[in-house]
């Protein structure tokens, strides 16, 4: 069986350092919003999640119109 390159623990933990990365380059580009990190944060995160699956479900739509 072939391994993937991330296991779940360590997918997690990329998805997430990417989030808090993408937030803290926000917060650099808009001090002024310093007090709502949190916030930020939980946006991105809703943002890749939406995104996330959208993808999953536009990729199995393909899948099972190729294995009609």
């Amino acid at each position: 069986m072939r391994k993937l390159p991330l296991d779940q623990d360590q997918l997690v933990n990329f998805v997430l350092n990417h989030i808090h990365e993408w937030s803290k380059e926000f917060m650099e580009l808009n001090q002024d919003y310093h007090y709502a990190f949190g916030d930020v944060m939980d946006e991105d995160y809703q943002s890749f999640i939406g995104l996330l699956d959208q993808e999953y479900r536009r990729t199995m739509e393909k899948f099972r119109e190729n294995a009609a």
